[in-house]
């Protein structure tokens, strides 16, 4: 009888075990490392100057099986802010080095999805000159307020001996790190989307080909000077880190390369923006 006891109890303890096992195994997380198929109802955040690209890449997620809500915005820094907060799932917006300094600056981790599309080249465009030589003493320049496009103005001006700057101490320079200015030109900061609509206010602006273009009366192909680095500053469908290799982001970039999209982007966008192979 006392065997029978212990027999029984001993059959309790190898099942509890099991259940126990069993429960552990089940509560452990399901990692997954390229993200769901499909994203479902995606909302992609742009602004008013990558609306024909949020459109392109609206059609390719939805050839992957999700649907797309545009989210318009009407600064530069509003998407990238809603992405960040949780409010939308992806933005069409920003260039890599500026979205690289905004995680860092806020905090987040904001990445952009590969292959990255294109770039657009970044120049100085005037209406009044036809060489940037013939940018007179006290010209009146504007150019983007963030941190990535100032520095990269500035450093167009030494590129063009307009200006000289100090020895770099930070990550990007400043209007602070000019150290000499043989034309005194007067420079004015704006949001870096405003700045060829004051174009015919001022004697140049540093500008954007697509943002050029966008106010009706550029020529985008038409300029002082363009910056060498252009293909340096990326654009591409941004999100969290979370989803970066997300199968629903990573298929539709990788659908924008075939023939049939490369040939829309270039019919839209006419030389303002430049794919990327």
């Amino acid at each position: 009888m006392k065997k029978n006891i212990l027999k029984l109890a001993a059959i309790l303890l190898i099942i509890t075990l099991s259940f126990s096992m069993v429960a552990c195994s089940s509560s452990k997380p399901d990692i997954q490392t390229k993200g769901p198929a499909k994203a479902g109802h995606i909302k992609l955040g742009c602004v008013p100057t990558t609306e024909e690209v949020a459109k392109l890449i609206k059609d390719a997620l939805e050839k992957g099986g999700s649907t797309v809500e545009i989210v318009m915005f009407d600064a530069n820094n509003m998407p990238a802010t809603a992405l960040k907060d949780g409010n939308i799932d992806a933005i069409i917006a920003n260039h890599l080095p500026w979205i690289k300094t905004f995680s860092k600056e806020n905090n987040t981790d904001l990445q952009m999805v590969q292959p990255y599309y294109y770039y657009s080249p970044f120049r100085i465009y005037s209406t009044k000159y036809q060489l940037i030589d013939q940018l007179p003493t006290g010209a009146k320049v504007i150019m983007p307020n963030d941190p990535a496009n100032q520095d990269r103005s500035l450093r167009m001006l030494t590129e063009c001996k307009l200006v000289k700057l100090n020895e770099k101490k930070g990550n990007f320079y400043t209007k602070m790190d000019i150290v000499d200015n043989p034309k005194k030109i007067e420079i004015t900061e704006v949001e870096v989307t405003a700045t060829a609509r004051s174009i015919s206010d001022v004697d140049a602006i540093f500008s954007m080909a697509f943002i050029a273009q966008k106010t009706g009366n550029i020529d985008p192909n038409v300029f002082l000077y363009e910056d060498p680095q252009s293909s340096n500053y990326q654009m591409g469908l941004i999100v969290k880190a979370a989803d970066v290799n997300a199968k629903w982001a990573v298929d539709a970039m990788e659908l924008l390369k075939t023939d049939p999209y490369k040939v829309k982007f270039n019919e839209i966008f006419k030389g303002a923006f430049t794919l990327i192979n």
